[in-house]
Formats: structure tokens, sequence, C-alpha cells
């Protein structure tokens, strides 16, 4: 499927009508944090984000390992160039998201200010931080939205 953009994406289909697009490599953090939040130690919450989406972050995440071994070009290509697009996201999982977003921005943050010495990471780091700030703020207004129209 190609976006409105010309982008290729990657369409998945779920259960209300709350629609998402995200850049795979925005994806890709925000699952990973997902992920290592429900394997900390202590967690007892599982994600419905991980449970409902499992198939899509398994084929991608396979897809990607397989790429980062054997062609570096198309592996960023991916990464960089196309969109997962999760369509019926549930208002739960978006509030899930908004989490992942959150904490990607407090890590990219945290990691950008202990790697201003080498210019090449630190630029890269902070391009990162600057879009999923986007992606946040996004998912925020999102849930405003919505939640603004389910009051009486």
């Amino acid at each position: 499927m190609v976006s409105h953009t010309g982008r290729k994406t990657i369409k998945v289909v779920g259960r209300s009508p709350i629609k998402l697009h995200f850049t795979v490599w925005q994806f890709v953090r925000m699952m990973v944090f997902m992920e290592d939040s429900q394997n900390s130690p202590g967690s007892t919450k599982n994600s419905l984000v991980l449970s409902q989406r499992r198939e899509i972050w398994r084929a991608l995440d396979a897809k990607l390992a397989g790429l980062g071994k054997k062609d570096a070009q198309a592996f960023s290509e991916l990464m960089m160039e196309q969109d997962v697009v999760l369509e019926d996201v549930s208002l739960e999982e978006l509030c899930e998201f908004i989490t992942a977003a959150e904490g990607v921005v407090k890590a990219l943050r945290k990691e950008s200010q202990a790697k201003q010495r080498n210019e090449t990471v630190a630029a890269g780091l902070i391009f990162e931080f600057e879009e999923m700030q986007v992606l946040l703020k996004g998912l925020q207004r999102r849930k405003a939205k919505i939640s603004g129209k389910r009051k009486p």
C-alpha cells in the first residue's frame, strides 16, 4: 500500500475508528520501549499493544533483523522511508503509545546529552528526539480530541 505521501506503508486492521501512522523507526522505538517496560523487574501490567499488534511487530522485527545482517541500504530505507499504519486502534492502545512516546523522548533526551561530544551521533539523536516530540504532541492532541468527543 502507498500512502498519500507516496511512502510505502504497512497496513494493520484492528478494532475501532482510530487510525495511527508511524514511520517504521518510531514504531520500532515505541514497541521496544513497551517490551522493555513489560519485561522490567516488578512490572505487573501486560501491554495491550504488544498483545494486539504482536503479529505485525514480530514480522517487522524479523524483517529488520534479516535486512540488518545482509542489506544495510534496504534496512535504512525500511526504517526511514516506510510507515506503519494501524487502523482500528483502541483508546487504551493510543494511551499506551503516548506513554511509550513519552518514555522514548525522555530516553533520547538523556542519551543525546550524554553523547554530545560525538557530533554525528548527537545529530542523529537530536533528529530522533525532535521527531518523537512532534509525534508525541500529535498523539496527545488526538487523545484530547477523542476524549472530548466522548464526554456528555
